[in-house]
């Protein structure tokens, strides 16, 4: 698992010494990375849609939602799920959740912006677009409940 990296933090016994960090994460570049080996991996077997408008023929946020979360199971990363609810003017919203971090495959569905192939930041992003604070949730596991589900197009052989 080349993208994790344990970090330790030291501090003196003695109260006239300041406390010394090493290894500070940036684990907003950290997950980055980690989404792009995710779709370097999808992008073998599915056209994705890199840099083209949304389109759910290229996936869904279920779809890459799930998928990326049975990926992350494998490697043995903890990941939950985020899961914006919409309005009337607004659709339902799933991405992944690490750490106070969102992982979005289809932030470019919300954002309207072809080049957004993935979003990874904070809850405060969506909130420009129409999502409330109190009507997002964290869930532990891959909600049972989503009904929609469009996989991208398969790449042939």
């Amino acid at each position: 698992m080349k993208h994790l990296t344990v970090y330790e933090s030291y501090t003196a016994a003695n109260a006239d010494y300041l406390p010394v960090v090493t290894n500070i994460p940036n684990f907003k570049e950290d997950y980055k990375s980690l989404a792009e080996q995710f779709l370097g991996e999808i992008r073998k077997d599915y056209i994705t849609g890199k840099d083209k408008v949304y389109d759910k023929k290229y996936g869904d946020d279920s779809w890459y939602t799930q998928e990326f979360f049975r990926w992350c199971e494998l490697l043995g990363i903890p990941v939950k799920v985020i899961y914006f609810q919409g309005n009337n003017d607004i659709k339902d919203h799933i991405a992944i959740f690490l750490n106070g971090y969102i992982i979005d495959f289809t932030y470019k569905k919300i954002s309207g912006n072809p080049k957004d192939n993935y979003y990874v930041g904070n809850a405060k992003a969506y909130l420009k677009y129409g999502y409330k604070e109190d009507k997002v949730d964290i869930l532990e596991e891959f909600p049972s409940w989503v009904e929609r589900y469009n996989p991208p197009i398969k790449k042939r052989n």
